[in-house]
């Protein structure tokens, strides 16, 4: 049975501003353009998500609550992990792979350099992973645990500043 992995870097937020952290750093107007390119691109895949998983800072969080409205992706699908916030790809991968194996099909919204790392990782491809970015990974496995030790297929690579001009 084959597991899917939507890795996704979270939509171009605010500088941070004198005083402000950069935890509640919010999308910018761009951000918000840049999720809902991102959600066409996806929606004419026809994916399916059986659970999206999303840093608790403002922007991944406002990224994931974006793409689970346009994706049409049940708001009981949607949780928030402080352990994803600025994480590496090795704490990436140690939350892979304690995934419930019921899911078949999960999403994931962090932050760079963590998220490029694991698809590199992952796959070995080292395109640029610029804010909104999307990879699909499948693996031929039986059980998320088992991915940490295995490449994936890159299915594709989404990027929102391929068609901007």
């Amino acid at each position: 049975m084959k597991r899917t992995l939507y890795i996704v870097r979270h939509a171009e937020a605010e500088d941070q501003q004198p005083g402000q952290n950069d935890f509640s750093r919010m999308l910018t107007p761009k951000g918000i353009n840049q999720c809902l390119h991102t959600t066409e691109k996806l929606s004419a895949k026809s994916i399916s998500i059986d659970k999206l998983i999303a840093s608790d800072a403002m922007r991944t969080s406002q990224t994931a609550k974006l793409l689970a409205r346009f994706l049409y992706i049940d708001e009981a699908k949607l949780c928030f992990d402080n352990a994803i916030y600025q994480a590496p790809a090795d704490m990436l991968l140690n939350l892979i792979s304690n995934l419930s194996n019921e899911w078949h099909s999960v999403m994931i919204v962090g932050h760079n350099p963590g998220v490029s790392a694991l698809v590199q990782h992952l796959t070995n491809c080292s395109d640029s992973f610029s804010t909104c970015s999307v990879a699909c990974i499948e693996f031929d496995s039986l059980s998320w645990n088992t991915i940490s030790t295995t490449k994936g297929k890159l299915v594709f690579f989404i990027s929102p500043e391929e068609e901007e001009d």
